[in-house]
């Protein structure tokens, strides 16, 4: 596989004025959330540095329309630990963005492998959170230890992916809570990722996705320093610019704290939120 590059990347604010698809942010350290239309709704997406980065982000996203009705969301995360992060998010970004030619579903399985071979011989790896949107239907894609969502009214949550990670395991079977794994020593430990011998993609049925539902895709900057039902309680209650802000700060006050109850990780953080008119 080639490295490529990306045909639009996003290294400071983007205005909603400018904001257009094909939407790749790549190594993109955006002072607040930018807003684009997406298959006749609104995305919102932002992604910046951690405030600790001496390496700069290494999150990248993708938003992609590939007709009127089929779009594809990508959030990547360069795995801590391994050399250039930035690289295998780009590459991740790159494997899937153009429009499958035949069965959509085994093309993003496919080209996930294709991509993780890659990765392997580079000694280089990253989290992936995907969701293809074809005829008002979400359809999950992932290998990470993070969560994608798709939320609605009530707060209701229609579909929740499960972390790749000993503690994601341990709070979906009910072991220990979210809290206890926040804090959790092993929290940050990842059991599946591109990148790596072994990976494989966990992909969720169809779920329909109405109006004023919100989809969210996010990479652990964002989960690790806020618990799950804050987010659902952002995103389902206000306006998607709205929410995102929120998040936003949210996120980047806890960043900096310490010795204190509340989730506390600095690390980059990206993350898309889609919503259908």
């Amino acid at each position: 596989m080639e490295e490529l590059t990306t045909s639009k990347e996003v290294e400071s604010e983007v205005d909603r004025e400018s904001s257009q698809l094909p939407l790749s942010l790549v190594g993109a350290d955006l002072a607040s959330p930018m807003i684009v239309p997406f298959l006749g709704g609104d995305i919102v997406a932002f992604t910046s540095a951690s405030p600790e980065s001496t390496l700069g982000n290494e999150d990248a996203l993708g938003v992609f329309e590939w007709d009127d009705q089929t779009g594809l969301l990508i959030v990547a995360d360069g795995v801590g630990g391994l050399p250039d992060g930035a690289k295998a998010s780009r590459q991740v970004i790159e494997a899937l963005r153009d429009k499958p030619t035949e069965d959509g579903d085994d093309q993003i399985i496919d080209r996930l492998h294709s991509v993780n071979s890659f990765l392997l011989r580079e000694g280089i790896g990253a989290t992936v959170s995907v969701f293809v949107i074809q005829d008002s239907k979400a359809t999950s894609y992932h290998a990470g230890d993070t969560t994608s969502l798709v939320v609605g009214s009530g707060p209701k949550i229609k579909m929740e992916t499960i972390p790749h990670s000993a503690m994601g395991k341990a709070v979906a079977s009910g072991e220990i809570d979210e809290k206890e794994a926040m804090h959790h020593p092993m929290r940050h430990l990842v059991s599946n990722f591109v990148g790596m011998r072994g990976m494989w993609i966990e992909k969720t049925e169809a779920v329909h996705v109405e109006h004023r539902d919100t989809v969210i895709l996010a990479s652990d900057g964002l989960w690790d320093n806020l618990y799950r039902n804050e987010v659902v309680d952002q995103i389902s209650d206000q306006p998607l610019e709205a929410a995102a802000k929120e998040l936003v700060a949210i996120a980047g006050q806890r960043m900096t704290l310490s010795g204190t109850s509340e989730p506390s990780k600095p690390d980059d953080l990206s993350f898309i939120l889609y919503r259908p008119m």
